[in-house]
């Protein structure tokens, strides 16, 4: 007896036209592709292509072999979870924190990220701010600290601001040093709590005010000269 393919998407085989109708010998050929494929051969190898048995054989191998390089959605449970690795390869769930929390790395849990309602010290190290290298650090392992410590080419210094409840002052109390450009430059307020520069003046100009701030000017009149033997008679000579 002979078999036909049959389609050409998924192509397997059928009885030729002229076989005799036996349903079993059919459905052997339909779905190993042969009369007398043995139907007890355990090596995949061995299966016909094309054939029924040869392509759900390979589509299980595929599904094998690629399944581990996928997550299974099932590992999400709940709203929010998040998808970390607890090690190499190795896909885990991070339940949601809680409300207002934020996320941050911590190598002590088991996929290397924590909810947190605190931040833990340092908060930031290394910050660059007009050629200073500003830190913040905790006074506890979760507690902001009350100094400000800056670190500059010629000393070190602590702010220390008045809050005691752990809240850091911004740093837009303190002035910049990049506010003055020029040698002989002047701060001045120009409003409260307002710092503004006042230019150098030219040679010969007195500081003086105007409309309420600091401002350069020419020297007003003396009121009148006086002769060399003047000033002898008025030294009494």
């Amino acid at each position: 007896m002979a078999v036909e393919s049959i389609g050409v998407l998924v192509p397997t085989k059928i009885p030729g036209y002229a076989d005799a109708a036996d349903i079993q010998a059919a459905l052997r050929a339909y779905h190993y592709g042969s009369y007398s494929f043995d139907t007890s051969e355990t090596n995949p190898a061995n299966l016909i292509n094309p054939s029924i048995a040869y392509t759900i054989n390979n589509l299980q191998s595929q599904i094998t072999t690629f399944g581990d390089d996928y997550v299974d959605e099932d590992v999400l449970t709940a709203k929010g979870s998040l998808i970390s690795a607890s090690a190499a390869s190795t896909p885990a769930e991070l339940a949601v924190g809680s409300n207002n929390q934020f996320l941050i790395a911590n190598s002590a849990t088991a996929t290397g990220l924590q909810w947190t309602s605190t931040l833990v010290s340092p908060v930031v190290t290394g910050l660059t701010l007009n050629d200073s290298s500003i830190v913040f650090e905790g006074s506890t392992a979760n507690d902001f600290e009350t100094t400000l410590t800056v670190t500059d080419p010629t000393a070190d210094r602590t702010i220390t601001f008045p809050d005691t409840s752990g809240t850091v002052a911004l740093l837009s109390q303190v002035i910049n040093n990049t506010l003055t450009s020029t040698t002989g430059d002047i701060i001045y307020a120009s409003g409260s709590n307002t710092p503004a520069r006042l230019g150098i003046g030219s040679e010969g100009q007195v500081l003086t005010v105007s409309s309420g701030i600091p401002a350069w000017s020419a020297p007003s009149g003396g009121g009148g000269s006086a002769s060399l033997p003047d000033i002898f008679l008025l030294g009494g000579m």
